[in-house]
């Protein structure tokens, strides 16, 4: 409960969080090592994919870490009898894109452009608030764009783009 208290708020709130170097193949690594235990249990392979070198992103690092968790959850309530999970980062034009993909039972198409909707659910147990939450996240609160591919019986992949900002540009 406090939890789901937790992310409505941050969803609700309309102040801007603080803005920090974010080394985002950190952040994947981070998220990686807090599942470990669930995902062994689950019978879950996490594999993170992140070179060096990498420009940190000035962003909100707590925002992002919710993300990408809100992302690797879901993941997993999607592969009941195992599977395995790849957490990457890398450059794109102007971009760093951050990766989160499954092998699990995927999405059906006509849930697929609800999934990022406020309170949309497909779970009997779920809220609606976690993806909503990423999309916020990604889009409004970074300029950047959250995409989708999902084929049922096969998993799932969501694309983070998150903007590098321009040569000279103010933070």
């Amino acid at each position: 409960l406090d939890g789901l208290v937790g992310n409505f708020l941050r969803f609700a709130r309309s102040d801007r969080a603080a803005r920090v170097q974010v080394d985002l193949g950190a952040l994947l690594r981070e998220t990686a090592a807090l599942v470990e235990r669930d995902a062994v249990r689950r019978g879950i392979e996490v594999r993170v994919s992140a070179p060096e070198g990498l420009p940190a992103l000035l962003a909100d690092a707590e925002g992002l870490r919710s993300s990408v968790l809100n992302l690797v959850l879901n993941s997993f309530e999607a592969m009941p009898a195992g599977g395995s999970l790849d957490l990457a980062v890398g450059p794109a034009a102007g971009e760093l894109v951050l990766e989160v993909a499954d092998t699990g039972q995927g999405i059906a198409p006509p849930d697929q452009e609800k999934v990022f909707d406020f309170a949309y659910t497909t779970r009997d147990d779920g809220h609606g608030l976690g993806l909503a939450m990423v999309h916020q996240v990604v889009v409004e609160d970074h300029g950047g764009r959250v995409t989708l591919e999902s084929q049922p019986g096969q998993g799932t992949r969501v694309r983070m783009h998150l903007p590098l900002p321009r040569a000279g540009a103010e933070a």
